[in-house]
């Protein structure tokens, strides 16, 4: 299996390689962004390939639109290659640079190579510890249908089909990457934060599951 170390930009991507026999990772490539797709088919990737996405987070745990940028990428290489994709959260990983290089690497060679070495920070994160990435998997939304009396709707980690909500109005959080990524294509905002929320509910739709709250 081949597995890539993945810092997308929207100019450039930088991708490093993994050696999973020594849990390892090596700078391979800095990509133009808009050529990546010519430098996948040189690449003949397909679905023995694995894919570890930076994830650009803020450091109070907020998406915004770059998120949803490696998000898409990621999107993208699970419909056409059918390869497996992670997602890393890459906060700190300029630091984690900055502290490595620092003394060793004058700072013009740094940013020359700031692409690449972020992806290599990416896999190795992946390679100390599997368990903290998240697997991309697409989910179908939910369409349970919701009861009149829903008037303030909280939508928990979970797809839900967008007509039905209609005239209602609805509130969503998202820690889940695919699910992020299903809202914000559709113009609809979401919050990590659970705090972020003053309304009180009269229903909570998750886990496909519909909880209606007596007031």
């Amino acid at each position: 299996m081949t597995i890539y170390g993945i810092d997308h930009g929207n100019a450039n991507t930088g991708i490093a390689k993994g050696i999973e026999v020594i849990n390892m990772a090596t700078p391979y490539r800095t990509v133009k962004t808009a050529e990546i797709k010519d430098f996948f088919a040189k690449e003949k990737v397909n679905e023995n390939f694995l894919f570890v996405i930076g994830l650009p987070i803020s450091m109070s745990g907020r998406y915004s639109s770059q998120t949803f940028n490696a998000i898409d990428f990621g999107v993208n290489i699970k419909k056409n290659y059918n390869s497996k994709v992670y997602f890393m959260d890459e906060r700190m990983t300029s630091q984690v640079q900055f502290s490595e290089t620092k003394g060793k690497v004058n700072s013009k060679k740094v940013k020359q190579h700031k692409d690449v070495n972020a992806g290599v920070i990416i896999l190795n994160k992946y390679f100390e510890n599997k368990n903290s990435a998240v697997e991309l998997i697409f989910e179908e939304p939910s369409d349970i249908k919701l009861n009149n009396s829903c008037k303030e709707i909280l939508i928990k980690d979970v797809c839900y089909d967008t007509e039905y909500l209609k005239d209602k109005n609805f509130f969503v959080y998202a820690k889940n990457p695919y699910v992020f990524w299903y809202y914000f294509s559709r113009g609809i905002k979401s919050t990590t934060i659970l705090s972020d929320f003053e309304n009180n509910f009269d229903c909570i739709i998750s886990s496909e599951e519909i909880k209606y709250i007596k007031k």
